[in-house]
């Protein structure tokens, strides 16, 4: 049995032992109850023969009742009364002059106490307090003590135990001495008063005595010895007079040899300081010396450092634009691998031209590669929503991908034969199959497994069946998802209940009309049988007998015959609602036909070009793309027949799909690649204007506004952020001709064809001056207002010149120079006005001084060169040329900078704010920006209209172009070039990084690193 106080009850956790013995079996002893006390009292008296007064019994009950450690009081006021007894009887009389519970065991240690000497009191003094532990948040505890402990603290101790023996306050065995009662520590006064006033000492004191205990243990080890603050500490509590007198032999023993250690080491640490002080003499001196060379070498080593990041730096500023150049290289012929040495260019060191190739590279519509088949991909599918993907392969598998992430969702089928198409059901929640295995499938989305399977031979109708041994090649659903029709390579059309999976009818689609009972397919040497994506309209060509029928699928009505396609179609496509038909054939041309009419399609047919392997026509109709076997994918718009050849060169494309929204094209290749390209057309941010807004407009000095000019003379204002018409301030009454800001904004010039020029107040809507002279035609400011030059009408003419005249405006129009020049380009002031340029033959450019009238160069040009621009620091000249090229010459020397190559014929320049970007308009509706300080082109873009004018705003944020198509101004955001955009960009669409072969070929010996795959 274990008795533990419970103010001690929660220290027994840190005793592992401990803790599981009383977790075990734990018994919590209260306090007595008052009949609990009573018996406490009655019984060891009446068990030794003696009787106990009621009244006593009661006091004694209620004085203990309720008092946490009273028992042990009330055990010495009782032994106390039984000393005092008169006869058997225990009375309250003896009980009260015992001292009571309260009282007795303070009354019998005084009493003790008073009859000890001084010396053997002092004693008692020192024995008391070795016999006693200060609590450090807990109440003070006595604490076991040995004999020999307390029989060398003093010489009287022996008789002094013996007296506090006999008192009952102290108890006595072999080895040990404790106190009787802990109660005693709280109800002796006197021994209350010597702890508290001794508490930190005797604190000090069992430290110590528990030190010395550990140092005897180890053998008396120095490495136990205080040190320290808490020899200090010690020092100051137990030295001086009569420390003797308050340790034992050990504990003066273990002080003693902490303070002559410390001394030791003081006196060693003394002569260590002195040779210290010698040899820091010595050292000193040394130093000197060490830390001049070494600041000397640390400077060489400091160069040399320098020197090896600077080549370090320049190899890898020499990688870079090397791979730059690389990248530019292949960007049309390869732009995966272009867009990876992009990257890794940018990687190697961001130099601007690796920052350029990384926007070429970015530009590129291809937005997500797709690699998982390991064969020919020959049919695709997008969800109703576009947000999947179905491409089934010659690898027996089909696969569901994410495009938005280019993520492989999950594989459908995994079958023994080539799968040949795939369709979404209406909800986008099932897919159906159809495969050289001779079978068609419908596919439950949510479980993967398919929940129909029908076997070319399975064509129940109800009593009859019909075998057709044939693969099953295209299958679309009809009815909202309720029918599946499904094609088979002889022509023949069934049509399937999805809820039941029984064949709902058949017909022979090469035949002219339903298949009866006892008509079988048509053996054909080649068929073409393909559905349109809603699954109404069925086009069968039987390539032998030339001729193409069109189908109402549901209600197996002939809706056409046409033909003169012979034995060279090699791809046919329906647009989603069956109104669109393209046929590809393998000289390369492509035939467009209206299913609703029979005739050819309106829009322009496309350029013939290499064998069509694919076509695939958009939802909306406007757009057909177009692979062939020379590996390209054009895309065409089947309104103006404009065509766009998607960049780089594929394996063989042999199936193609447009999205539900035509802004995403899927193609599948013959080495089981699936690409996702953006074809969308680019978006303006605002259209501004009308069709009779046909002059060159013009960007207000602060870009706030857009000014245009139309040919019933009206000009108008636009806001550039909203698009809302803000005013309009001038009608001439004629044709508008120029148009032309004040840097201030404050005033506009207008130039009519009659060779008027109106200066209008922009601010307060009225024109503020107006004058007739010739040369309404074009009109420009220089940037301050002074100056302003003007143009007669062009004459087409390369003999003529026009004549070219600079007014001064300040204080009514003043000619003050005239010149000659052939007006097919623009008149341009430099920014700061001391400049002004245009073409005076048709290969030359002449720059004049407008203070002097003096010619400051003479360029030479190609032949057809009309559109100019100065950059905004004056220092570079720009020139467009029908050639394709844009040239840069400085305009200090007339000498030729550099050329840029365009797309088609330019017609239009603009410099941004900075000088560092350059648009050009051409006449194929092309649009390029370039990057002056690395030449390279940042962004293509392709306007909906030939011939654009481009003008960039003065914060360079905002693209606008212009055409004569139309007469409608567009306005597109221009994005600041972010290379960490363009390397995701390049990454999301990819999905892959340099093979270890591009790697090895375009960065020989050099530690592979980590690409666009983690």
């Amino acid at each position: 049995m274990i008795a533990v106080r419970a103010d001690f009850f929660g220290r027994c956790a840190e005793h592992a032992g401990l803790a599981h013995a009383l977790r075990e079996a734990t018994v919590l002893v209260g306090p007595m109850s008052p009949a609990e006390l009573r018996e406490a009292v009655v019984g060891p008296a009446a068990a030794a023969g003696l009787v106990v007064e009621r009244e006593l019994t009661a006091e004694v009950v209620g004085e203990a009742a309720d008092q946490p450690g009273s028992l042990p009081l009330l055990s010495h006021a009782l032994l106390q009364t039984w000393r005092r007894r008169r006869g058997r009887t225990l009375t309250l009389e003896t009980y009260r002059a015992a001292g009571g519970i309260h009282r007795a065991i303070a009354r019998s240690a005084e009493e003790a106490y008073s009859s000890l000497t001084p010396a053997e009191a002092a004693a008692a003094r020192e024995i008391l307090l070795r016999m006693v532990t200060p609590g450090e948040g807990t109440p003070d505890t006595r604490r076991p003590t040995d004999r020999t402990e307390l029989g060398a603290a003093t010489p009287e101790a022996g008789h002094v135990l013996e007296v506090l023996a006999r008192a009952r306050l102290i108890t006595l065995d072999d080895e040990g001495v404790d106190l009787a009662h802990e109660a005693l520590i709280t109800a002796w006064p006197r021994y209350r008063s010597w702890i508290d006033d001794n508490r930190e000492r005797l604190r000090a004191h069992r430290r110590l005595t528990e030190a010395a205990r550990g140092w005897h243990d180890l053998g008396r080890d120095p490495g136990a010895l205080y040190r320290g603050t808490r020899l200090a500490a010690a020092e100051e509590v137990f030295t001086g007079p009569g420390r003797l007198t308050g340790l034992t032999a050990l504990e003066e023993s273990f002080l003693d040899s902490a303070l002559a250690q410390r001394d030791q080491e003081v006196r060693t640490a003394a002569r260590t300081a002195g040779r210290l002080r010698a040899l820091t003499a010595t050292l000193a001196v040394l130093l000197v010396l060490a830390t001049t060379a070494g600041l000397i070498a640390w400077q060489q080593s400091r160069d040399s450092e320098r020197r090896r990041q600077a080549a370090d730096a320049a190899r890898r500023t020499a990688l870079s634009r090397q791979l730059a150049a690389q990248s530019a290289g292949l960007l049309s012929t390869d732009p995966d691998l272009a867009s990876l040495l992009a990257v890794r260019a940018y990687r190697t060191h961001p130099t601007a031209e690796a920052a350029a190739g990384l926007y070429a590279a970015s530009s590129s519509p291809l937005e997500q590669r797709l690699s998982g088949h390991t064969a020919w991909v020959g049919s695709l599918a997008f969800s109703p929503d576009g947000h999947t993907l179905a491409t089934a392969s010659d690898d027996g598998t089909v696969r569901l991908w994410d495009t938005a992430t280019g993520r492989s969702l999950t594989t459908l089928a995994r079958l023994t034969g080539a799968v040949a198409s795939v369709a979404f059901g209406p909800d986008g929640r099932s897919v159906a199959t159809g495969g050289a295995d001779r079978t068609a499938r419908l596919w439950d989305l949510a479980t993967g497994r398919a929940v129909r399977t029908w076997h070319t031979g399975d064509t129940r109708t109800g009593s009859g069946l019909d075998r057709h041994e044939e693969s099953v090649a295209p299958v679309a659903f009809t009815d909202g998802g309720h029918t599946l029709a499904t094609g088979q390579a002889d022509g023949t059309v069934l049509l399937r209940d999805t809820a039941t999976g029984r064949t709902r009818s058949s017909f022979a689609a090469l035949r002219g009309g339903p298949a009866g009972p006892a008509g079988g397919p048509v053996a054909s040497g080649g068929v073409q049988l393909v559905f349109s994506a809603d699954g109404r309209t069925a086009a069968a060509l039987d390539q032998q007998a030339g001729t193409l029928r069109l189908w109402d699928v549901p209600g197996r009505r002939l809706l056409g015959v046409s033909g003169g396609y012979g034995d060279g179609a090699a791809a046919v496509a329906l647009s989603r609602d069956g109104r669109l038909l393209a046929v590809g054939d393998t000289a390369g041309t492509v035939r467009l036909r209206d299913t609703a009419t029979g005739h050819p399609h309106a829009a322009a047919a496309p350029d013939p070009g290499a064998a069509v392997s694919a076509v695939a026509i958009s939802t909306d109709r406007r757009t057909l793309a177009i692979a062939r076997d020379d590996r390209t994918v054009s895309v065409v718009d089947t309104s103006t027949g404009r065509r766009t050849v998607l960049p780089g060169r594929t394996d063989l494309v042999v199936s193609a799909a447009f999205s539900p929204d035509g802004r995403t094209l899927a193609t599948g290749a013959e080495d089981g690649t699936v690409r996702l390209w953006n074809v969308a057309p680019p978006r303006p941010r605002l259209t501004l204007g009308d069709p009779d807004s046909t002059c060159a407009p013009v960007f207000s000095p602060d870009g706030r506004l857009f000014a245009t000019g139309a040919e019933d003379g009206t000009v108008r204002l636009w806001d550039t952020a909203t698009g809302r018409l803000r005013a309009t301030p001038a009608r001439l009454g004629h044709a508008v001709t120029a148009l032309a800001f004040v840097r201030s904004g404050h005033t506009l010039a207008i130039g009519g064809e009659e060779d008027d020029v109106r200066l209008w107040d922009v601010a307060a809507g009225r024109q503020s001056t107006a004058f007739t002279a010739p040369g309404g035609w074009a009109v420009a400011f220089s940037s301050d207002g002074r100056l302003l030059a003007t143009a007669d009408e062009p004459v087409h003419d390369t003999d003529t010149t026009q004549p070219l005249r600079l007014w001064d405006t300040r204080g009514g129009f003043t000619k003050i120079a005239e010149h000659h020049i052939v007006l097919d380009a623009p008149v341009v002031f430099s920014a700061d006005g001391r400049t002004l340029a245009a073409a005076t033959s048709e290969s030359t450019e002449q720059l004049w001084d407008t203070a002097t009238g003096r010619t400051r160069a003479t360029l030479t040009v190609p032949p057809g060169t009309s559109p100019l621009a100065f950059s905004p620091d004056g220092r570079l000249f720009a020139t467009g040329a029908e050639d394709g090229t844009v040239r840069l010459w400085d305009t200090t020397t007339g000498r030729q900078r550099s050329t840029l190559t365009h797309t088609s014929s330019v017609v239009s320049v603009s410099f941004g704010p900075d000088g560092r970007l350059l648009a050009a308009g051409g006449a194929d509706g092309t649009v390029r920006l370039w990057d002056l300080a690395t030449g390279q082109a940042q962004r293509t873009l392709a306007t909906p209209r030939s011939s654009p004018q481009v003008f960039l705003s003065p914060d360079g944020h905002t693209l606008a172009t212009d055409s004569e198509d139309d007469g409608t101004v567009r306005l597109w955001p221009v994005t600041p070039g972010d290379p960490d955009a363009a390397v995701t960009s390049i990454c999301h669409a990819l999905h892959r990084g340099l093979t270890a072969h591009e790697w090895a070929q375009y960065l020989p010996g050099r530690p592979v690193r980590r690409g666009c795959a983690s």
